[in-house]
């Protein structure tokens, strides 16, 4: 179990740091004409409201902005996986299936997304 959390939360730093990276090499560039601007889109705390509503943009929103915008990646910070009932059904495979589709690029899990457990957690990044 330990080596399962050591292994997650490595490829948890190594994801940010690639990200982190890939932002370093984007601003370094000194010659305008060879340059390029990233688009960072984030989400977090998204707690299964990936239906508009006056507090939410919804998923189908999220994955129109992301399709507009040019040179973008799509992130979640967590809190994704336990709120209301669409993604506790099934423990956050839902939530899983739409994100994908919307084009997320990486998830860092939030305290709530480990609520099922670790091993369902690690079960749902293979989707």
């Amino acid at each position: 179990m330990k080596k399962k959390i050591c292994l997650f939360i490595t490829a948890t730093l190594i994801m940010a740091t690639l990200l982190s990276f890939s932002i370093v090499v984007a601003a370094g560039y000194e010659n305008e004409a060879e340059s390029v601007t990233i688009t960072i889109l984030h989400t977090n705390d998204i707690h299964g409201r990936f239906v508009a509503s006056n507090t939410a943009i919804g998923i189908d929103t999220i994955a129109a902005i992301y399709a507009a915008t040019e040179n973008a990646v799509l992130v979640d910070a967590g809190d994704t996986f336990h709120g209301l009932p669409f993604v506790t059904f099934n423990q956050g495979l839902n939530a899983v299936e739409l994100m994908s589709l919307a084009g997320y690029s990486f998830f860092v899990p939030g305290n709530h997304d480990f609520n099922y457990g670790l091993d369902r957690l690690l079960e749902l990044r293979t989707r």
